[in-house]
């Protein structure tokens, strides 16, 4: 995916959600690239791993995977909001939809 487009925020049930893209841990867990606090209305994304930028298709997958956190708890759907496995998949076929829009 050679977009490079970075929302920076979104609305979902008229709240606005902030998105922060972030070069090291940020508060992040080592292994995660990213992370979503409906709580707080905010994604963080991380856009380096190990010293090294992470490829746009990296990031906006990312970005689509934590989308589907909050869409889920937007929905009240609090057990399919902490399924990782749920959101991986849902998320991955989104990214997939958004990737081959056509027009």
């Amino acid at each position: 995916m050679e977009n490079s487009f970075r929302p920076t925020s979104f609305k979902v049930c008229a709240r606005t959600f902030n998105i922060k893209y972030v070069k090291d841990s940020c508060g992040l867990d080592a292994g995660d690239m990213g992370c979503s606090n409906y709580d707080l209305g905010e994604i963080i994304i991380r856009t380096r791993l190990d010293g090294r930028n992470l490829p746009e298709d990296a990031i906006m997958e990312t970005l689509f995977h934590e989308l589907q956190h909050v869409i889920f708890w937007a929905a009240g759907l609090s057990e399919l909001a902490t399924s990782e496995e749920v959101v991986s998949q849902t998320s991955n076929i989104a990214l997939q939809v958004w990737s081959t829009l056509n027009g």
